[in-house]
């Protein structure tokens, strides 16, 4: 590619990242649609892809997509209000008959992670949660020492819950705690969680042997400021959790109304998540955390307490980065990987999520029998272009000797002239193994799509919807 033709690619690419939010297009462009199938269908997929497998990195994600008065403005993921308890208990009646279903192909393996989030899953009353850790347990194996986490709201949690989820093999909690700013929670509509309640949450889990804490923030929240972030992030430090989640608000996701955007615009300029990092590394370092990336434009940062051994599936540097590992999804709305090679996402009875809705379980239409999944089938190129700009996104680097072990192929025999392009540009150094990309945030994120079809990436924000043809 001549130089003259590289820099228009530039100031078109620089257009789609600002205008359409296309920092990790990956995210956007990495599978096509290939079919909406039935359970059988699935459990097929999955037994096929299984079939081969010795060990892999397994993750087992459950959704309860229920919150409770409102959902939060900066909730950008399907969930429904629950009006009453029978809602709840029908749901995780759905949950066991769906893993149930779905146990048979994992029969000869260990799930490394477990994870059960939301919407809110502390809304279970101890009877269902004791009930959903049993249909668990009783459905799938574990591997010992691995991270196996609950998502609680503080607010709304009890010990008695705590106390049931521990002694159902829980040994992470991740709390939502998002800001301790009151006033940009109560923008949120989220309700606020003063630091004593974060203390005894926390105190509560050491004396039932806990040491694995995570508390979730969101940097950038409208009503909120640099400094006062890093005032949460320094409160939250002095409880000493495991790790702090560091999630970068971001508006276009948002739910919230015209005059919260106009606050916004005024208070958190297009560099803001530069700017809370730096504050919050800052405020890291001197608590005693390591931040695990320095990438702005990454959806999250993750800084871990020094002393603090990581469970399996909770240490960043476990496995590449560069891999999607294996994650089967329970629950509506859940999403399930089979490593780089195919996802699906459960839509739910008669497929309504597809549509943003979560549907009552009430309903007599819900049934597991009756679910809809969204299946597609991951391209060798798609798997191959995830690779190296995860890469590059989450260490800087990509390896040639792990793109060839994971592929077959040298790296240069697939993208050779986005690297002689890049490298001319002077933005990539080229090594024996190692190829790294030689800029950071908005420079990288514009960079990183001469990997992709100019054609497909002005498609994203017309690319239409599909109707939905169950497949069977």
């Amino acid at each position: 590619m001549d130089y003259r033709n590289a820099l228009k690619k530039i100031e078109l690419y620089e257009l789609l990242t600002k205008e359409y939010n296309l920092f990790n297009p990956y995210v956007y462009l990495s599978t096509g649609i290939d079919s909406y199938i039935a359970p059988d269908e699935a459990l097929k997929h999955w037994r096929g892809f299984l079939s081969d497998k010795n060990e892999p990195f397994l993750s087992l994600y459950v959704h309860v997509p229920y919150c409770e008065k409102r959902k939060c403005l900066y909730c950008m993921y399907n969930s429904r209000i629950i009006e009453s308890e029978s809602e709840l208990g029908k749901y995780v009646g759905y949950l066991a008959k769906e893993a149930s279903f779905f146990s048979g192909a994992f029969k000869n393996f260990h799930f490394k992670t477990m994870h059960i989030g939301g919407g809110s899953p502390t809304l279970l009353s101890e009877k269902l949660l004791k009930k959903l850790f049993s249909e668990i347990n009783s459905n799938f194996s574990f591997t010992a020492g691995g991270s196996r986490t609950l998502e609680i709201k503080p607010t709304q949690v009890t010990d008695e819950q705590l106390a049931v989820a521990v002694s159902s093999g829980v040994n992470r909690i991740s709390v939502g705690v998002q800001s301790l700013n009151p006033a940009a929670l109560s923008n949120a509509g989220r309700d606020y969680a003063d630091i004593d309640c974060l203390s005894r949450i926390t105190d509560r889990l050491r004396s039932l042997g806990v040491d694995a804490v995570n508390f979730d923030l969101i940097a950038g929240l409208p009503g909120d400021s640099v400094d006062g972030f890093r005032d949460s992030f320094e409160a939250i430090s002095q409880l000493g959790p495991s790790t702090i989640n560091v999630y970068f608000f971001r508006l276009e996701n948002s739910r919230y109304g015209e005059e919260a955007r106009k606050n916004y615009i005024t208070e958190n300029s297009e560099d803001f998540a530069v700017r809370y990092l730096e504050a919050t590394v800052d405020a890291a370092s001197r608590a005693g955390y390591t931040n695990y990336s320095s990438n702005p434009f990454l959806n999250s940062q993750l800084f871990v307490r020094k002393d603090f051994v990581c469970l399996i599936g909770n240490q960043p540097t476990e496995w590449h980065p560069e891999m999607r590992n294996s994650m089967i999804g329970l629950g509506v709305g859940a999403r399930s990987f089979m490593e780089n090679a195919a996802e699906t996402i459960n839509f739910g009875p008669g497929g309504s999520a597809a549509l943003g809705r979560v549907p009552n379980p009430l309903d007599p239409g819900f049934r597991f029998s009756d679910s809809v999944y969204r299946f597609s089938r991951r391209e060798p190129a798609d798997r191959m272009r995830d690779f190296v700009l995860k890469a590059f996104y989450k260490t800087g680097n990509v390896s040639r000797s792990l793109f060839k072990t994971v592929f077959g192929l040298e790296i240069e025999s697939v993208f050779r002239d986005e690297i002689e392009t890049l490298q001319n540009l002077g933005k990539l150094s080229v090594g024996d193994d190692s190829i790294e990309m030689l800029c950071d945030g908005f420079e990288k994120a514009v960079l990183s799509k001469f990997f992709y079809n100019q054609e497909e990436l002005i498609s994203v924000a017309k690319r239409p919807r599909g109707e939905i043809i169950i497949s069977t």
